[in-house]
């Protein structure tokens, strides 16, 4: 059964997200990620908010839902591209 739930329309589009423009140009051109799950989404909002920044996030999501990337996009945007000014 495919999860379609995981792709609803309402959620935001990697650019809504606050994400580097040159971090989700290569997710689009290089691994073809045109918009985040719905899990990224609520994910990746949660972690950039800054009430949360001491406190524990624990997503539950089904696998293939996109959980180990919601993780490692903020933290990439804050090491690598926080970097160099983008």
């Amino acid at each position: 059964k495919d999860s379609t739930h995981l792709f609803v329309q309402d959620h935001k589009d990697w650019n809504a997200l606050g994400l580097p423009p040159r971090l989700i140009q290569s997710m689009s051109s290089k691994f073809n990620l045109a918009q985040p799950t719905s899990v990224q989404s609520r994910t990746i909002q949660t972690v950039q908010d800054p009430a949360n920044s001491e406190k524990n996030i624990l997503i539950h999501s089904e696998t293939g839902s996109g959980k180990t990337l919601a993780y490692l996009l903020p933290i990439v945007q804050r090491l690598g591209f926080s970097l160099d000014g983008s």
